[in-house]
């Protein structure tokens, strides 16, 4: 089935880029952080903004735009960990993130979800941007577990207000990244590379032509829908048997602390390497990820190559799991009341 459809020229990409109406926007100190390791590590074609009640954050982040929120109440200090006068000074500064969002056709929202600004802003930012026609996609930046209960139960809380306001929402489980011997500093940074992995992969595809892969923006408005918790998984192998051991571990990464099978939903799945790899591989590492997430998804298989990829193949999977909830409707006065859960 896989060597069918990927028979059907889409294997012809080219390597130009064409830019994308694709915005990255990091909120709060995490979510500033995060936004430009994004900047740092993409491959272009989306515009990079942080948006923060503290001054400070604003003025260490590599971005192309800065928003101060709250600056006359605030006045550049942070929220101090208080999640409703985020909200507030989010709320009061609607036009400006208006301003932002207008004629974007995805917007991502990265955010750590400790109970400060990031808890307080995003929601109202993703509404906003929901409101103005855009895909919103969401990355939470969670708490590691020493952070304590109340943390965690802020968390969970801005984490339900994100799914009802959002197309999708990647969960960036800061837990899975503390044990062993790991250091805080090289746990939040694992978390940074994988937000930036993440939104790499959403602008490359969002950013695709026709011409260069049959994956485009309309897929990501296909498969990442009505508040979807959101799976990615990305790795690179090398050779002609690397097709199958990027795809295995790319499933595996994806659906790490996840059933085996029947967990997942929708799935694009979009496989990069050089002129060289036969297509039979490529068919057969599609047969290894449906193999490793089940037959019951269903998966958006494309193709691009690079001259750059030669020997390489780089897989990344984006997908969705059953369980989605319908998005409130944001108004001025707020939040609507009502949520569907399917």
């Amino acid at each position: 089935m896989h060597a069918d459809v990927l028979q059907r020229g889409l294997f012809d990409a080219v390597d130009a880029v064409y830019p994308g109406s694709v915005r990255v926007i990091g909120v709060g100190d995490a979510g500033c952080r995060a936004a430009s390791e994004v900047r740092s590590r993409s491959r272009g074609g989306a515009e990079v903004v942080c948006v923060d009640t503290d001054s400070a954050s604003l003025i260490r982040s590599r971005c192309d735009e800065t928003v101060l929120l709250g600056a006359a109440t605030l006045r550049g200090f942070g929220s101090g960990g208080d999640r409703e006068a985020a909200e507030r000074v989010a709320q009061d500064s609607a036009e400006a993130v208006r301003g932002l969002v207008a004629d974007t056709g995805c917007v991502v929202v990265v955010a750590g979800l400790g109970g400060g600004t990031g808890s307080g802003a995003a929601p109202v930012i993703a509404a906003l941007a929901k409101e103005a026609g855009a895909l919103v996609i969401c990355i939470a930046i969670m708490p590691f577990e020493f952070e304590g209960t109340g943390t965690h139960l802020q968390a969970a809380d801005a984490l339900d207000r994100l799914r009802e306001v959002s197309d999708a929402v990647l969960e960036t489980p800061g837990n899975m990244q503390a044990g062993g011997d790991s250091t805080l500093s090289g746990s939040m940074a694992r978390d940074r590379r994988h937000v930036a992995s993440f939104a790499s992969t959403v602008i490359s595809i969002a950013n695709a032509s026709a011409g260069q892969s049959n994956l485009t923006a309309a897929h990501l408005r296909s498969v990442l829908r009505d508040g979807a918790l959101t799976v990615f998984g990305a790795s690179e192998g090398f050779g002609h048997t690397g097709g199958v051991e990027a795809a295995e571990a790319c499933a595996d990464a994806a659906l790490a602390g996840r059933p085996p099978t029947g967990g997942l939903n929708r799935a694009l799945v979009l496989i990069e390497s050089g002129p060289d790899l036969p297509i039979a591989h490529i068919a057969t590492a599609m047969a290894t990820i449906e193999a490793r997430t089940g037959a019951a998804a269903e998966l958006h298989p494309g193709i691009r190559r690079s001259r750059l990829l030669t020997g390489t193949v780089r897989v990344s999977l984006i997908g969705t799991l059953r369980e989605v909830r319908r998005p409130l409707i944001f108004s001025r006065r707020g939040f609507a009341s009502e949520v569907a859960v399917r």
